[in-house]
């Protein structure tokens, strides 16, 4: 027979001992004892924490305002934008790989331009600061040294436009010389589609306004005014100021460059300045006249580098208004009627405005076209298309010399009548078809 008080006692002791163990277990190893059902105050080791920080510094704003844009390597979705001129902080952010960017501010006289514009940062452990410092790229071709005309009054002679007509224009638009949509807007067919041409836009403007002057026929005012419509809606605003691209492909003979969408003129966008000043003249309206100061703004900017878009630049300590820009600058087209027909404007715009930036940019552009004249005149022949010297033709040599002879009764300056005169003689002797055909 068994002793059951022994059995009792047996019991008791496992128990005693089992319920000291317990006690005894360290906090985790009795967390981890508990039911299923029951869960502590602590996350389990599998859930990521959602409240890391990113702070970004920015140095060198001077108080413009920058885009600052964090995106998710891994949640394509996760975006955030923020616009700062300021240090910030991206906050409740999970752990992860991020793109962080930062984009270059244009404030017209410079260019704000980060040194590093985008930067890869890992979120976990703990929080995280990356720094952005931007450095400052003068935008300003009037703050570089060139030659300038020198003479006290370079426009004693009588103020007039270049586009004047001794009778109207044909109304017909089959007698321009490119196409016209049916908005009555001039443009041209090329790769199979249609597209906006800004400087024939422009002069076809122009010519619209001559013969407005001469008829007071509304119908050449809305012609001009559909040119002026077209041009602004197809703009491309940098800063303040406003660019009309070409949409389509060219290849510039002179130099073997192409030029591929969207690229830009100082030739269109100097006939544009002539077409809004003439409209705001004739109209009385105002949008025209702040057009007009958009246009002049983009006369101001040079490029930085191959990206940028501007028609401005200073080569070989010349100002140019260059019809076919490129970067490096030596690359450009320095196309000799071009940089006329954009001087023009800006002699219109300091006419209407009187702007001193205005002066400086004249003075500048008068020199570049005395001081190159020697590399475009061909002796006994006619005159080369650009100082590359290696296209004479004659239809650009007609239009040179209509151009030196304007410049001559606006300025006063003689010399241009005789430079004008310089290239009659050189042609006196020619037939029209020696000349190759023209560049456009």
């Amino acid at each position: 027979m068994r002793d059951s008080t022994k059995g009792v006692d047996m019991r008791l002791m496992v128990l005693a001992v089992t319920v000291s163990l317990v006690v005894a277990l360290p906090a985790t190893t009795a967390a981890h004892a508990q039911p299923s059902g029951l869960h502590s105050e602590a996350a389990p080791s599998g859930r990521q924490r959602s409240d890391y920080t990113l702070r970004v510094k920015l140095r060198g704003l001077t108080g413009h305002q920058t885009q600052v844009t964090l995106r998710s390597m891994q949640r394509p979705r996760f975006t955030e934008i923020r616009r700062t001129a300021r240090s910030i902080a991206f906050r409740h952010l999970t752990p992860g790989r991020y793109q962080l960017s930062v984009e270059a501010v244009d404030n017209g006289d410079e260019l704000l331009r980060p040194r590093r514009s985008v930067k890869d940062v890992k979120i976990g452990i703990r929080n995280s600061t990356t720094r952005f410092r931007f450095e400052s790229l003068d935008r300003m071709v009037l703050n570089q040294p060139f030659a300038t005309d020198i003479r006290e009054s370079p426009l004693a002679g009588e103020p007039r436009s270049y586009y004047t007509r001794s009778s109207a224009f044909p109304k017909d638009p089959a007698a321009w010389h490119l196409p016209v949509d049916g908005e009555g807007a001039v443009v041209i067919h090329k790769s199979g589609a249609l597209h906006n041409h800004p400087v024939s836009q422009a002069q076809y403007g122009l010519t619209a306004l001559a013969s407005y002057d001469l008829t007071g026929d509304d119908d050449y005012l809305a012609i001009a005014r559909a040119q002026a419509i077209r041009l602004l809606q197809a703009r491309v605003e940098v800063g303040k100021a406003f660019y009309f691209p070409y949409t389509f492909r060219w290849r510039l003979g002179v130099t073997g460059r192409n030029y591929r969408p969207n690229w830009y003129s100082a030739m269109a966008q100097g006939q544009a300045l002539s077409l809004f000043l003439r409209l705001a003249e004739v109209t009385g309206e105002m949008q025209w006249r702040d057009a007009a100061d958009h246009v002049f703004a983009s006369l101001l900017r040079q490029p930085v580098d191959a990206e940028d878009i501007a028609v401005v630049h200073v080569h070989e300590g010349h100002l140019w208004l260059e019809e076919y820009p490129r970067y490096p600058v030596e690359d450009s087209g320095h196309v000799y009627n071009g940089l006329m027909f954009a001087t023009f404007g800006v002699y219109d715009y300091y006419l209407a405005t009187g702007n001193p930036q205005a002066l400086l940019l004249l003075r500048g552009a008068l020199q570049t076209v005395k001081d190159m004249f020697a590399r475009v005149r061909n002796p006994g022949g006619y005159s080369h298309y650009s100082i590359h010297g290696n296209r004479p033709h004659e239809l650009y040599h007609r239009v040179h010399i209509r151009q030196l002879q304007y410049l001559s009764e606006v300025t006063g300056d003689s010399e241009f009548a005789r430079m004008a005169e310089t290239l009659r003689d050189d042609s006196s002797a020619l037939e029209p078809d020696d000349a190759v055909p023209p560049e456009r």
